[in-house]
């Protein structure tokens, strides 16, 4: 087996039915894998969670889509039991909803600078769990709008003030509501956050590095965040540590900075958003 953080990774074997045992609080990805894959194999097999099942709507998200495959998964009390023998069967045509987790960007953007950016193709009755920002924007202090049939939505904020937020749910939404509580008046608390240790980057050092070098103030207590507001960032050159929602994380900042923001390794953005500078080019030059 190559060490770890090397490429190629090899595997060998073959995925066997049975029992799969999974802790909740780690990431709800090893869960969405199996139920991929475990409804291929000839017998049934059993999810079993211990803890409580964190980032579950990224679960059901999957569910609903597999649903549509013709999949079965039946939840039960304590995980999942996954039917063996099945098949995809996705219908010919099929929509993707908009990401929510990406236009969390531009909304939060909007409402830290008091402009209005809408957001168009996104669902509001999404399974995505990050579909929350409008929840945790309002309780800023933005005002959430949705615009005729097509449903362009928008935040706009005239002051925003510090909020307590529990974040088991939607893990990927701290880096940029990190930035809104450090330009928003008062204290931000963030819990459940633990997990974003094991993220594309350890997200809780790279959030408090980056902000606060940007002249934000940011400490981590016991594994949550507290954030304190200032008026404005001062800019300043920082790294985002390979991680596409640090990177996109300081370059909005750069919009609620007296200076200019540099970016080092800016391209980890490919990850998730090729064109996010495309588009953040447009939006605010």
């Amino acid at each position: 087996m190559s060490p770890q953080g090397s490429n190629p990774m090899k595997l060998r074997g073959q995925l066997q039915a049975g029992e799969y045992v999974l802790p909740g609080n780690i990431s709800s990805q090893y869960v969405t894998g199996l139920l991929l894959a475990l409804p291929l194999l000839k017998e049934s097999s059993t999810i079993r969670i211990e803890g409580v099942l964190q980032s579950k709507p990224y679960v059901e998200l999957t569910r609903s889509v597999m649903k549509q495959a013709g999949i079965v998964i039946v939840e039960t009390d304590d995980g999942y039991l996954v039917p063996g023998g099945q098949q995809y069967a996705m219908p010919e045509k099929t929509s993707v909803e908009g990401d929510w987790s990406n236009a969390a960007f531009w909304l939060c953007l909007s409402a830290i600078t008091g402009g209005e950016i809408c957001c168009t193709n996104l669902s509001l009755t999404s399974r995505q769990g990050d579909k929350g920002i409008l929840d945790i924007l309002s309780e800023f202090g933005a005002d959430i709008t949705v615009h005729g049939d097509d449903r362009a939505i928008a935040a706009t904020a005239d002051g925003l003030h510090g909020i307590t937020l529990d974040a088991a749910d939607v893990p990927d939404l701290v880096p940029i509501v990190s930035l809104v509580a450090a330009v928003s008046e008062g204290v931000t608390h963030i819990t459940g956050v633990e997990r974003l240790r094991i993220k594309e980057s350890d997200r809780l050092a790279a959030i408090r590095t980056v902000l606060n070098t940007l002249g934000g103030q940011v400490e981590i207590r016991d594994n949550e965040l507290w954030i304190t507001g200032v008026p404005k960032l001062v800019g300043g050159t920082v790294d985002s540590f390979n991680d596409h929602r640090i990177a996109m994380m300081a370059a909005v900042a750069s919009q609620v900075s007296e200076g200019p923001v540099t970016i080092e390794r800016p391209y980890a953005v490919n990850k998730s958003y090729p064109g996010f500078y495309d588009i953040f080019d447009n939006l605010v030059y």
